[in-house]
């Protein structure tokens, strides 16, 4: 898999090392049918035979050509010539332009003299010609433009008298980072991305294998405050039972619902106070349904009825805002006040108001 993988990024990433074109220069013939009479031209085209562009856009190329000339009189006369290299698109705009010169290069009479009777015996035979190979570089760095890429090339030479055996258009590809490392160490480069593959996809694999076989065993440890909050509510649900109000209320005083309860009937101790069963409970939560924006206090609140010299204990409420929050408290209070029972619905701003008011006037009482 990592070779594969090391394989297909090789593939696209690395452009091709080099491109080569033959060039035919063509010439317009002078009337009397010799001679030359204009710049001989050559067309190339860019393109494979898919007519997909065969250059990289992004990457630098070498381009050169080469030329291939007989050491003829002709040439040793023409001296120096200009060679011009133009690149469109494929609208026919103009591209890059480049323009070169060259010639032979020189040798006198008698080294060319020495040279061709050393070379005799090759000579006669064909294997050694009197030629010369020219390498004209007409671009150093040319970079491909994705958004106005080149088709096709024009090359021209600026003169009638130069004769030539061939002509070759070469692009090599300047590589530079990556791209020149895994171009001259194939191998080194080949071995280390393979294994940096190969490593990742293994931390992958265990990484999804602990995470498959592990994720069954969290345990998710419950919050104390809730654990209370629930024990609180099952004891005001068997109190509400007990005193006889229907399932109903005992819903809705534990489901987020301001409930203040006073029970029919309360019976006094020998002392003048008031039993267990008279004292209050005030239960403060703050729950919040899935539908609803802001907290409910759900409050349970006693009252009793007893002596107007005599101090009991009542129930007065204490408003928090935290969430989860569960709060038993008793205090004192010496008014009286008649039996009765009663569900009363609060909003949260009424709640906080009212609760407000009991504090101050149990504390100035």
């Amino acid at each position: 898999m990592s070779l594969f993988i090391y394989g297909s990024f090789y593939y696209l990433y690395m452009p091709s090392v080099s491109h080569q074109w033959n060039c035919n220069f063509l010439f317009d013939v002078c009337e009397n049918g010799v001679g030359v009479c204009s710049f001989p031209t050559a067309h190339v085209d860019l393109t494979d035979d898919d007519e997909n562009l065969v250059l990289t856009p992004g990457q630098a190329y070498k381009i050169l050509l080469d030329l291939e000339l007989p050491e003829s009189a002709e040439n040793r006369a023409t001296g120096m010539f200009v060679i011009s290299a133009n690149f469109y698109n494929s609208s026919g705009d103009s591209v890059r332009t480049s323009s070169k010169t060259s010639m032979l290069r020189y040798r006198s009479s008698l080294l060319r003299s020495l040279t061709t009777l050393a070379y005799s015996p090759f000579l006669v035979t064909g294997a050694h010609e009197q030629k010369q190979l020219l390498h004209i570089e007409m671009f150093s760095k040319y970079m491909e433009n994705s958004y106005n890429p080149a088709f096709r090339a024009v090359l021209q030479m600026r003169t009638q008298s130069l004769q030539l055996y061939s002509a070759t258009l070469k692009i090599y590809a300047h590589f530079t980072g990556l791209r020149y490392l895994m171009f001259h160490w194939p191998a080194t480069c080949a071995v280390l991305g393979t294994g940096i593959i190969l490593s990742s996809l293994m931390f992958v694999a265990m990484l999804s294998w602990y995470n498959y076989f592990h994720s069954g065993h969290v345990v998710v440890q419950p919050s104390s405050h809730r654990l209370l909050l629930e024990e609180r509510r099952r004891q005001i649900q068997a109190r509400l039972l007990r005193e006889g109000h229907s399932a109903e209320e005992v819903v809705s005083a534990t489901t987020g619902t301001e409930i203040l309860i006073d029970p029919p009937q309360l019976t006094e101790n020998s002392s003048g106070g008031v039993d267990n069963e008279s004292q209050g409970a005030v239960v403060t939560e703050s729950l919040g349904s899935a539908g609803s924006a802001r907290p409910i206090i759900s409050t349970m609140s006693i009252h009793s009825v007893g002596s107007t010299n005599q101090e009991h204990p009542l129930v007065s409420p204490i408003y928090d805002e935290s969430p989860e929050h569960l709060e038993l408290m008793s205090t004192e209070d010496d008014s009286s006040s008649i039996m009765s029972s009663n569900i009363t619905l609060l909003s949260s701003d009424d709640i906080d108001l009212e609760l407000r008011h009991r504090h101050i006037s149990a504390h100035q009482s």
